[in-house]
């Protein structure tokens, strides 16, 4: 009797141990248990648990012994959870899942569905190059995966691979990969198509959101070739790990697809690839394209409140170009497309430091176009950027530069009311136009000479506080003057999704406090047009400058200034180019919305009543183009000289009354104040006069196109 007790306990724990082995994954309807992912798939696809909703629970860790492929065209969909914290582990070379033309699955790593926890680890340990996480081919579409932690092995293999088909079955569409953790790999997130003669597919309408790639060495997040239409947002691309590697480049976020693409609120940061040689680190490159057979829709990038920093360190000294933030390269080769790039309210920073090499070259944003094809048109719209360049080291003849577009034939742009900034060594340049190059005191010279070209005329060479190099959100307090935007009807909210003041919304990803503004009714004598003028705003009882702001003037004009102006009392002085500098006659009272403060309504309305009466208005006295605050024949001469050569064009200092050409009326001018011994009077003179921009543009031969990255395969 106690033997077959015994028989009978071993045989009841065998049949429990054997449950328990078979346990780890649940399968309803028609509820079984399974030992791992594989098994479950295969039961799914022979039709074991039929052909509509199927619901699949992860119960336990387990170790995947092959590719887990499950296929389409068996039930109409697939809910893939976890009911605990568990881990699938692979030793696959190839990827842990395979989405095998399988439609309509969603693989949620919550419990429950609920939250933000990511309970759901999958790892690949294999060491080849097809080591993957996620695969989707054949025709695999509208499905998401979201909330998995997923880690493979540092420098290989791609870990979510939205990739190619077979011939006859499709591409791989509408599917989103959201909030996961995915960690090493040489690609973190990839998409590409399938050229395949006839059977070609594109990958349409994918999306990106809200994933953290980390650690990747080749690209963080790939949008690659034979890719229709992508949202790519809320992404974060960083190192928090010592990655060697022997890749030449880093790119966070490549883009060769056509169609539209959108890259919005992505954060870059921490480029940590510590292994030489590294010769370039871009946030992220546009590229779009063209793969025959297909026909290439209508291609529009657009970039929109992106937080992009680059400090990594170079000691790489035989490569030149040592990366950007954002990089729209416009042709590169022959299978480049024309297409239009939108950069809207983007912050850009780089920083670190360089060998020593003669053809040293960073640039926070550059637009290039390195092999225009004839046939093909480029546009680029860039309005409401903030782009710092404090890039060190190199040599006399290194060019780091903040802003630079390139200057072909083929390329339309439409740019302003941009911040650009460079202060890091010999060779910082605020921004580059073709072979031109403009330092942060030439911002006169900029605008002057693209005046004619209609972009350019509101932007501001200005330094820009940053919570820290990784975090480019503007730090409470030190908020000055010229950092309002123009108003864009597709930029509604920040990188953290606050609401756009649709006034005067903020250059730069990081909407803050409102800013306050300034209406103010001021004439220039002469001017009857609009013209450009810089308020400052002065400590009432020190004359100490507190903050500037450079804007249009036509009678009013409007002047905004952030919290580094508080409530309270200031002295106003007006600047221009060729006007007596003027203040306010008393202290005006700053309040949080707008101030009003008109100096044309009366004489007393400035400082010793120093105006002039121009047509019933008080207007400040023109002619003063020397600099050194006063009207006298210094001035008169610089303008008759003008005057006999005909000069004309678009923001000249010697053209007083702003109609494009110095003549008769400018020298009356001058002549008249000259005679009346005009000059400054001012409610706190400076100890030295700040005279007109004097620093020059320069004609440099830097070659861009050691900027070009050749496409990318798959």
């Amino acid at each position: 009797m106690k033997k077959t007790l015994s028989i009978l306990f071993v045989a009841v724990l065998f049949l429990a141990t054997g449950n328990f082995a078979n346990s780890q994954v649940t399968v309803t309807p028609v509820s079984t248990n399974y030992a791992n992912l594989k098994l479950a798939f295969n039961a799914i696809n022979a039709g074991t648990h039929g052909n509509g909703a199927v619901t699949v629970t992860i119960t336990a860790s387990f170790a995947e012994p092959d590719s887990a492929s499950l296929n389409g065209g068996v039930f109409t969909s697939c809910a893939i959870g976890t009911n605990g914290t568990w881990t699938i582990t692979g030793n696959v070379n190839n990827a842990v899942v395979i989405l095998n033309g399988a439609d309509n699955v969603t693989m949620d790593g919550r419990i429950g569905q609920t939250g933000t926890t990511r309970s759901l680890t999958i790892t690949n340990t294999n060491t080849g190059t097809s080591n993957q996480i996620f695969k989707f081919q054949n025709g695999a579409m509208n499905n998401i995966v979201r909330y998995c932690n997923m880690t493979g092995v540092t420098a290989n293999g791609r870990m979510v691979n939205i990739g190619q088909s077979n011939a006859g079955t499709g591409g791989n569409n509408n599917n989103v990969i959201e909030y996961n953790l995915i960690d090493r790999g040489a690609r973190s997130l990839q998409v590409f198509g399938t050229a395949n003669g006839a059977s070609s597919y594109t990958n349409d309408n994918t999306t990106f959101r809200g994933n953290l790639c980390k650690n990747a060495t080749a690209i963080g997040i790939f949008i690659g070739s034979l890719v229709n239409g992508v949202v790519c947002t809320e992404n974060e691309v960083f190192f928090d790990a010592a990655v060697m590697t022997t890749q030449t480049s880093f790119t966070a976020i490549q883009i060769q697809g056509v169609g539209t693409i959108s890259i919005s609120k992505n954060k870059v940061y921490n480029f940590n690839l510590s292994g030489a040689p590294n010769a370039a680190y871009r946030g992220s490159i546009s590229l779009p394209a063209s793969v025959a057979p297909l026909v290439d829709p209508v291609t529009t990038v657009t970039y929109t409140n992106n937080m992009i920093s680059i400090v990594t360190n170079s000691t790489n000294t035989t490569a030149a170009f040592k990366g950007a933030c954002i990089q729209t390269q416009f042709s590169a080769a022959a299978t480049s497309i024309g297409y239009t790039a939108n950069v809207y309210n983007n912050t850009m920073f780089f920083g670190g430091s360089s060998s020593v090499l003669a053809a040293d070259l960073s640039e926070s944003y550059a637009g290039n176009v390195v092999l225009p094809i004839g046939a093909q048109s480029y546009a680029l719209n860039y309005k409401n950027n903030i782009a710092v360049n404090k890039r060190t080291g190199g040599s006399a003849t290194v060019f780091h530069i903040a802003q630079a577009y390139d200057s072909s034939s083929n390329l339309t742009v439409n740019a302003d009311y941009n911040t650009a900034f460079a202060s890091g060594s010999t060779g910082s340049w605020a921004t580059a136009y073709g072979a031109f190059v403009y330092p942060n005191g030439a911002l006169e010279a900029w605008k002057t000479n693209l005046c004619g070209l209609n972009f350019g005329q509101h932007d501001m060479f200005k330094d820009v506080a940053f919570t820290s190099e990784s975090d480019l959100h503007l730090v409470a307090g030190r908020i000055g003057g010229d950092l309002a935007g123009t108003p864009l009807g597709s930029v509604t909210t920040d990188f953290d999704g606050t609401a756009r003041n649709g006034s005067y919304p903020y250059k730069g990803c990081d909407e803050t406090t409102a800013l306050k503004v300034i209406n103010l009714g001021a004439k220039l004598e002469g001017v009857n047009s609009t013209d450009e003028i810089q308020v400052v705003i002065k400590n009432s009882s020190t004359g100490a400058r507190i903050s500037t702001c450079t804007g249009d003037l036509n009678g009013t004009g409007k002047f905004t200034f952030g919290d580094s102006v508080a409530v309270g009392s200031y002295i106003i002085e007006v600047r221009s180019r060729n006007h007596i500098r003027t203040s306010s006659a008393s202290p005006v009272s700053i309040v949080a919305g707008t101030t009003s403060y008109d100096f044309r309504t009366a004489q007393t309305q400035a400082f010793s009543g120093n105006m002039i009466n121009d047509g019933g208005s008080w207007a400040f006295y023109g002619g003063e183009v020397s600099g050194d605050g006063a009207v006298d024949v210094t001035d008169a001469g610089i303008i008759e000289n003008d005057a006999f050569n005909f000069l004309g064009g678009c923001r000249l200092l010697t053209d007083i009354n702003n109609d494009g050409a110095v003549d008769v009326s400018d020298q009356t001018i001058a002549d008249n104040n000259g005679y009346n011994f005009v000059s400054e009077l001012l409610q706190f003179p400076a100890t030295s006069v700040e005279g007109n921009n004097s620093a020059k543009v320069q004609k440099k031969n830097f070659n861009r196109d050691i900027m070009n990255i050749s496409i990318s395969g798959n």
